[in-house]
């Protein structure tokens, strides 16, 4: 089973190359620590009155470089990754450090506040109460608290995107109208639009459920619906297979772009109408009608902002990337400093 790269310990030999302890005591003591220290100290380094050289200059290595070009693909082997997987982890943690130092220096902390508000926003979004939001998260692994750090380093990093990107990127007119054809040019002039709830019990043999038995559980669960002892909504977060999390909400759909198997079923569904069970080979699936509304055609106005928005987002996060990496070209490391730290600790060679 591959290993978290904070559980493995790597050693040097002479003439610089890697190789990997086989004792497993050690990999698993050692190497967090160790990966600890080295990120503790590049911190240091990064907020010293020193200023690093000059690529190339005498004495100084690239820890980037020598980390990916020396040490990745040994870590790699013994994690039983591909080395890109495991140079993209370390990239997503170098990249956490720079922006961390940003926001530590222009006092872009998110607050709590933020982190409560934003929480708040995603659970409305999904539908969801605070409370179906936390067993949400500890469905998937996370506390509250973790969960809480993801976001607050999401709001950060947007708001380093916001001050220190934002500056650099236009978009013009032009732009907004050639995405507004490439998503609503072949939009329809009429028709209807309909609002659904889908939940569908699989089909699966490692449940060892064939559709016999999906299609009396989507029976039991329509009874229980159609009695009104069990809401639509709350039936598809506790046994749908799919859009679970969105209580089986499928938005707004043109009555002529449902599939092939669902356009009969709903039909002559009136509004609060659960369909009879639709078997399929995928699984068993009961329809919900929620609304239904004369389709009008989004025009360029109405699209304007949301379209404005999406660009702007795009055009962001690439210059982001490239932001990101002039910074990362920034970061060096002394050799008689964090790399001989490094090699004492177990980490390179030193020349």
């Amino acid at each position: 089973m591959a290993k978290d790269p904070s559980e493995v310990k790597d050693r040097t030999r002479a003439g610089g190359e890697v190789t990997l302890r086989d004792e497993s005591d050690e990999i698993v003591d050692n190497l967090k620590a160790r990966l600890t220290s080295l990120q503790s100290q590049l911190d240091a380094y990064k907020n010293a009155d020193s200023r690093p050289q000059a690529a190339g200059g005498g004495g100084n290595e690239d820890l980037v470089s020598a980390w990916n070009a020396a040490v990745t693909p040994h870590l790699a082997s013994r994690l039983q990754l591909p080395a890109e997987e495991l140079t993209h982890r370390l990239d997503r943690l170098i990249e956490q450090r720079l922006i961390e130092n940003i926001v530590r220096r222009a006092q872009l902390s998110a607050t709590d506040a933020e982190v409560t508000q934003a929480i708040s926003a995603i659970a409305a979004e999904n539908g969801l109460t605070l409370r179906q939001m936390q067993q949400t998260i500890a469905s998937h692994g996370l506390t509250i608290e973790e969960y809480r750090g993801k976001i607050k380093g999401e709001i950060e990093r947007n708001k380093v995107l916001g001050s220190m990107v934002r500056s650099r990127v236009h978009v013009d007119e032009a732009e907004v109208r050639a995405l507004y054809f490439q998503r609503y040019g072949s939009q329809r002039d009429s028709g209807s639009e309909l609002h659904l709830r889908h939940l569908m019990i699989a089909v699966a043999a490692e449940k060892m459920r064939d559709q016999d038995t999906a299609c009396r559980m989507a029976s039991e669960i329509r009874a229980q619906i159609v009695a009104g002892e069990l809401p639509f909504e709350q039936a598809a977060r506790r046994f749908s297979d799919t859009n679970a999390e969105r209580g089986g909400d499928l938005g707004w759909v043109h009555a002529d772009e449902l599939a092939a198997w669902m356009a009969p079923a709903v039909g002559d569904l009136q509004i609060g109408e659960v369909s009879k069970v639709l078997p399929m080979y995928f699984g068993c699936n009961l329809l919900m009608m929620i609304e239904q509304r004369d389709f009008q055609p989004v025009t360029f106005e109405q699209a304007q902002p949301a379209l404005e928005q999406k660009l702007l987002e795009r055009k962001m996060e690439e210059e982001y990337v490239r932001w990101i990496a002039k910074l990362r070209e920034q970061v060096f490391v002394e050799r008689k400093g964090i790399y001989a730290e490094a090699s004492r600790l177990g980490g390179f060679t030193t020349r």
